[in-house]
């Protein structure tokens, strides 16, 4: 990225001054060094985002389409790493390009994120050390950068060998393990305004939703707004919906409103806009003035101008884009219900800002109801007639009334005008409810006298609603009741299918991108397999008796019966069209899911096994004896320095630990079917895949090499996974420790 210059600074000088070039002695360096260091008010994001950048920027700068690698820590690996495929670095570079503090080959482009040259230390804000591997001229070379004792940055050469893995840079960072979720939830967090296509490859996810689902509420080009949800996708740094923020370069920084200059007729709508949460527009790289942490925007006039440019654009595309939504309304009925429609899409906090900027042939619409005046409610009547689902009834609802004040547009409520006798009114209602199946709500209007007909006339214009949005109730039949309930057969035509299937484009940003219409209804399709048939109960497409569980979560589990049932179909019935199933034929998803996990378990055993035997090892923090030693075996470093034996009881212990660990690779339907036959059948299970290493039997290998070794115990209590095992020969010690034991063993 180019950093910009002030070339309009301009010194005056009245007399030739002595004067001389401020620089930094060596020996100083250290402390400009620590304050560079340990600028950032979130050392953990710093490390995900520089590190990121500087991956991206190498694969830019190589021309490479591979994508970059991100590994995510767990608690088994508490690692983070990121992996590019750039040109990598020779030990010459290393030791002189990579080793300056403010260095950088970056500030000729905007091609690229990176221009300070102290990002790559950021790591060194987070832990005292970290290792960069460089793939290069055939040799795989790993370095260490760490701080020494006396505060200065170094970087030693560890090991050095041949390589036939493409060139790049591997960039890895040891994670405390009480920061392992912190480092979760930022990546979340950092990646979530990545486009798709252009998110790296993640490494170590172990979970269904790492990134959340979300819909865009309104979007343009280069913008967006994001639906504002409360879960734990919503509340810290840089999450959706917490404010506004600008994209440069994929990074997306706050917007601060304080730090901009208002003025103008427009003042008051783009201070509103830009303090809109969950509000995302993107610069290109170079336009808008970073501070050097990269946390944030330094608001100079060149910035300000920029970021109130790019607010004028997306008011007038979002103005524009409401026109347009209001123009293929047919009358003001219509225009008032895609009103509503957009006007819900919209943030709460933006619908004053563009309330104004909606009309339809000239008429402004304001507002999603008709409302009625105070004063008017004995000679204005607008009476409510709802459907509520009820199996007793005639149709299968019932039909309730209640008076209200105004009319709510959209596009299941119906508008009528009450002129008919009182008698028999929900029948009317109950027969304009059987002509159109997806109303849910009727509003009846009634002018008791002129002054109300001329209120409707003149203030809701209700002259430019078309006849056939304002029946005449008096032209609708009466509904004739009847006795009993339909056959099966009777009422099967009328229940509309859907097929649930997951959408091909961006997460799946709306819930009914994931379901599709059967051409067919249910009585017209052909179920001659003699097969279950699975469905699902959908109100407003999403799932009516699994509220907790959103689409995105469902196609997981569909995929994974689907490894049992290559052909599963899974249909999406209406709550209320459910009764007319037979029950003989169809069996609801979560009960199918259910019936065939435990044949799944029988048909897999030695994936079962390797789920089972992961989850033994994860439920082993509890006991004593291995959390004294759990920073020792999970720390891979040591057990490449230790020249044990390999049936050394300590090597044995790690090897059974690492196995374990790596034993849920690959296994995300494995644990999912798993853990529902456990549920229903977990004395079958346990005869089907016994665990063959259990806690116990961890936890007794581990008081064996406690009581042995009780220098250990001290040992990895005092260390964590970043600790340098190579500086004073720190893992040859321990080498030579558990040696000196075994040999006094052997002598007693």
């Amino acid at each position: 990225m180019i950093i910009a210059q002030d070339k309009a600074k301009r010194i005056v000088q009245s007399h030739d001054f002595d004067e001389v070039k401020c620089t930094i002695d060596a020996e100083d360096m250290r402390y400009v060094a620590s304050l560079l260091r340990n600028n950032y008010s979130k050392p953990i994001l710093a490390v995900i985002r520089e590190i990121t950048a500087n991956a991206l920027d190498a694969n830019l700068e190589a021309g490479e389409t591979k994508r970059v690698i991100v590994k995510v820590p767990s608690s088994f690996s508490p690692v983070f790493s990121v992996r590019d495929f750039g040109g990598g670095l020779s030990q010459e570079d290393i030791f002189g390009l990579y080793s300056k503090y403010g260095k950088s080959t970056k500030r000729d482009s905007n091609n690229y994120i990176g221009a300070f040259g102290i990002g790559k230390f950021a790591p060194l804000s987070y832990g005292n050390n970290f290792t960069c591997v460089s793939y290069y001229g055939g040799k795989k070379t790993s370095y260490d950068i760490y701080v020494n004792d006396d505060d200065d940055t170094k970087i030693a050469k560890l090991n050095e060998e041949p390589s036939s893995e493409p060139t790049g840079l591997c960039v890895e960072v040891a994670v405390a393990d009480s920061d392992v979720e912190k480092f979760k939830e930022e990546v979340r967090s950092f990646f979530k305004v990545f486009p798709k296509d252009e998110l790296p490859e993640f490494k170590g996810l172990d979970e269904d939703d790492f990134f959340p689902t979300y819909e865009n509420a309104l979007e343009g080009e280069g913008w967006f707004f994001v639906q504002q949800k409360n879960d734990r996708y919503y509340g810290n740094g840089y999450n959706y919906g917490s404010q506004s923020y600008a994209i440069m370069g994929r990074v997306a920084y706050p917007l601060d409103s304080s730090g901009l200059n208002f003025d103008g007729d427009d003042a008051e709508a783009l201070r509103d806009l830009i303090q809109a949460k969950g509000f995302y527009a993107h610069f290109p790289i170079g336009d808008l003035k970073l501070h050097h942490s990269r946390e944030s925007l330094e608001y100079n006039k060149n910035t300000q101008a920029k970021i109130l440019e790019r607010l004028r654009e997306v008011k007038s595309e979002i103005e524009e884009q409401a026109k347009e939504r209001l123009a293929g309304a047919e009358d003001l009925w219509d225009a008032k219900c895609k009103y509503a429609q957009v006007m819900n899409a919209i943030p709460q906090s933006l619908q004053n800002v563009f309330r104004n900027s909606f009309s339809w042939q000239g008429t402004k619409i304001t507002s999603l109801t008709f409302d009625r005046p105070y004063g008017m409610h004995e000679n204005l009547l607008i009476k409510e007639y709802r459907k509520r689902d009820d199996s007793d009834a005639t149709d299968g609802y019932k039909v309730q009334t209640a008076q209200s004040s105004r009319v709510n547009c959209h596009s299941e409520a119906l508008l009528v005008i009450q002129d008919a006798p009182k008698y028999g009114l929900s029948l009317r209602a109950r027969t304009l409810f059987n002509e159109n199946k997806d109303i849910e709500v009727i509003y009846a209007v009634e002018a008791k006298d002129q002054s109300a007909k001329d209120y409707m006339k003149d203030d809701w214009e209700f002259d430019l609603i078309l006849p056939k949005n304002k029946v005449s109730l008096s032209e609708v039949d009466k509904a004739k009741l009847q006795q009993g309930t339909r056959s099966s057969g009777e009422s099967r035509a009328s229940v509309p299918l859907f097929q649930f299937d997951k959408p091909s484009h961006s997460y799946g940003r709306k819930n009914t991108d994931y379901w599709t219409n059967v051409d067919k209804k249910l009585d017209k399709l052909d179920f001659s397999d003699n097969k279950k048939k699975v469905y699902l109960a959908i109100t407003a497409y999403r799932l009516t008796d699994h509220p907790d569980i959103n689409l995105k979560q469902l196609d997981t589990r569909v995929r994974a019966v689907t490894e049992h049932n290559k052909d599963l179909i899974v249909y999406g019935v209406r709550n209320r069209d459910v009764k007319k199933l037979d029950k003989a034929e169809w069996v609801e998803f979560f009960d199918y899911m259910k019936e065939i996990s435990i044949e799944y378990c029988k048909e897999h055993i030695g994936d079962i096994k390797k789920v089972r035997a992961t989850r033994e090892i994860q439920t082993s923090y509890q006991a004593k004896h291995w959390q004294n030693l759990q920073n020792l075996l999970s720390h891979d470093n040591i057990f490449s320095l230790l020249k044990l034996s390999k049936q050394h009881k300590l090597i044995r212990l790690h090897k059974q630990f690492e196995a374990c660990k790596k034993a849920s690779e690959g296994t995300e339907y494995n644990a999912m079917l798993l853990n529902e036959a456990e549920k229903h059948f977990l004395d079958d299970v346990n005869k089907i895949a016994p665990i063959e290493y259990t806690c116990d039997m961890l936890e007794a290998d581990c008081k064996e090499i406690c009581d042995k070794y009780p220098l250990l115990v001290n040992i990895s209590n005092e260390i964590s996974y970043y600790t340098n095992m190579v500086k004073d020969d720190f893992g040859k010690n321990i080498d030579d420790y558990i040696k000196l034991v075994d040999e006094n063993e052997k002598k007693s």
